[in-house]
């Protein structure tokens, strides 16, 4: 479908406790506007999964602030093969 303001590096706040001091963002690669429903997507496209990203992935799950897509792929001479492997439903 048709999208709109694209933004790149959008900071997600995930865990943000006040009383002690915890903070957890998470710098998603993508977020966009779908332009059917005007809900924010954000895309992130992983390579390699580390701790902090399984961590952040988990926060995300439990509070998610809008729908997001996970892509996995490779790069290669050049050639970028990306592959939607995960859909986190946003509320």
């Amino acid at each position: 479908g048709e999208i709109k303001d694209i933004r790149r590096q959008h900071v997600v706040e995930l865990k943000n406790c006040e009383h002690c001091g915890d903070r957890v963002t998470w710098k998603i690669d993508f977020s966009f506007t779908d332009c059917i429903n005007k809900n924010t997507v954000f895309a992130e496209a992983k390579g390699v999964e580390t701790r902090e990203y399984r961590k952040k992935l988990k926060l995300f799950k439990e509070n998610p602030p809008g729908k997001l897509e996970i892509y996995k792929g490779s790069y290669n001479s050049g050639e970028v093969r990306l592959k939607l492997v995960e859909v986190v439903d946003g509320r």
